[in-house]
């Protein structure tokens, strides 16, 4: 999924829909399988900060997560030089710092955990383990 925030989606030119990344989830759990999604943190920069955070978060609580699905939370780290980089920075995007991206990470990952023992439990994406 990466992100929940159809403009944010647009700028990364990401070609699923929103409604249809929920359509395809649902139809999953509801035959029974469990689900693991992903999420980036701080992609988009500041321009797309809030609206990344809060319709991500909307749009994996209308999936809904349970107890045995697994939301994957990546850190996303802006190379320089790259494509992606350029469009930002035409844009007037500053990227998100370290401290910043916590606390979107936090966000997520407290509203992802409901209380009672329901909702997907999170984990990190650490996708730099497996660059050799």
């Amino acid at each position: 999924m990466e992100t929940g925030h159809a403009p944010l989606r647009a700028f990364l030119r990401q070609p699923a829909t929103v409604e249809g990344m929920i359509k395809t989830v649902r139809q999953l759990k509801a035959a029974s399988l469990s689900v693991g999604v992903i999420a980036m943190i701080g992609v988009g920069g500041d321009r797309f900060a809030h609206g990344h955070v809060e319709d991500t978060l909307a749009i994996l609580k209308a999936m809904p997560p349970n107890r045995w699905d697994l939301a994957h939370l990546l850190d996303f780290i802006e190379m320089s030089g790259t494509p992606h980089r350029a469009a930002a920075e035409a844009r007037g995007i500053r990227s998100l710092s370290l401290a910043e991206r916590r606390a979107h990470a936090k966000a997520l990952r407290a509203s992802l955990r409901a209380p009672g023992g329901e909702g997907s439990r999170v984990a990190p994406y650490a996708l730099e383990a497996f660059v050799y």
